[in-house]
């Protein structure tokens, strides 16, 4: 009598959990790529004027985007920019914008490991699924990739809505979950970078994540929409 009341439960839980892992999974590995992505810094740097900003020319901004996917791609700690300000060669980046980076590329490792992590999870689920339905395993597992993606797609929108209405209260809050420390208080006035990562910069990367994110979901929909269609 009590299994009847138990495996919906299991059954919604484990539903729930199938979401939230996909979610993991696109979200950890499309901001870890996003990270290395030498477009997004150069059109950044471009679209928000951030040449005239510093006094860096684009040739050695350039350069400043190479050398930030370097950072992230490498097994270095602490990143070191030097580049011709206003014709002067300096180091751009102070103790307190080093240290800042350092949490900033501990946080990147984090999502792709939990990415890693996450992806495994579903593959477990794929395999435990597949040896209970047996026979139904691909339509079965077609059905639950396309509600998982839909469920994802909804959430994804919610959140552009959220940060459309209120991104810098999102973007404070994110920053005071991220990072365990105030090193990303950084003053627009002396900070590097703050004038090259402007409050626009990171807007639009964020909506470019989303956009990624829905773009996935949208494939993935395909996909088990064909799979159901190949089945039947």
């Amino acid at each position: 009598m009590i299994i009847r009341y138990v495996l919906p439960v299991v059954h919604k839980l484990s539903a729930m959990a199938a979401v939230a892992l996909l979610f993991f999974v696109l979200l950890g590995f499309t901001a870890s790529c996003l990270f290395i992505f030498k477009p997004l810094y150069t059109i950044g740097f471009e679209r928000h004027g951030v040449s005239e900003a510093t006094g860096i020319l684009s040739g050695d901004l350039v350069e400043v985007a190479d050398t930030f996917v370097t950072y992230f791609t490498s097994d270095d700690k602490y990143m070191a920019v030097v580049v011709d300000v206003y014709g002067t060669q300096k180091s751009l980046l102070s103790e307190k914008e080093t240290i800042h980076m350092r949490d900033v590329k501990n946080l990147v490792s984090n999502l792709r490991i939990l990415a890693i992590v996450s992806l495994m999870g579903i593959i477990g689920y794929v395999v435990g699924l597949s040896y209970r339905v047996r026979s139904r395993a691909i339509p079965v597992l077609a059905h639950r990739l396309r509600k998982s993606a839909f469920a994802v797609v909804v959430a994804a929108i919610v959140v552009a809505l959220l940060v459309a209405l209120a991104f810098p209260a999102l973007f404070t809050l994110f920053h005071l979950i991220s990072f365990s420390n105030d090193y990303w208080l950084l003053d627009p006035r002396h900070d590097y970078l703050v004038m090259l990562f402007t409050p626009n910069f990171f807007l639009e990367a964020t909506g470019l994540l989303i956009g990624l994110i829905l773009l996935e979901c949208a494939v993935l929909i395909g996909i088990s929409y064909a799979l159901g269609t190949k089945r039947g």
